[in-house]
């Protein structure tokens, strides 16, 4: 789900409840160990990178709403057949 936001130029914000005297539980906290996990793997993708011309491809796109619709398509499953894009650096072309 991150990075189908990211690709589309979004912000994900994480939202972690916290019990009455300031702790967070053991779920909570392997959410938050889950996505350290996957960024330690995949962060080149997330950090300082911009949205591609075309978000993505697969099931999962071809089923989305338009980036002209409103909500990111939350809940969705995503499988091996979703492919997402950023860019990176400065992409730099000349118009004829």
């Amino acid at each position: 789900m991150l990075i189908d936001i990211v690709s589309k130029n979004g912000n994900l914000l994480l939202n972690i409840p916290l019990r009455g005297n300031g702790i967070y539980d053991e779920k909570e906290l392997a959410v938050v160990q889950g996505i350290t996990a996957w960024m330690n793997v995949n962060k080149e993708s997330i950090y300082a990178t911009r949205p591609w011309i075309k978000f993505g491809e697969g099931p999962t796109a071809d089923r989305a709403n338009a980036l002209s619709a409103q909500g990111f398509n939350e809940g969705t499953s995503y499988d091996v057949n979703d492919i997402r894009y950023v860019k990176k650096g400065i992409v730099c072309c000349t118009l004829p």
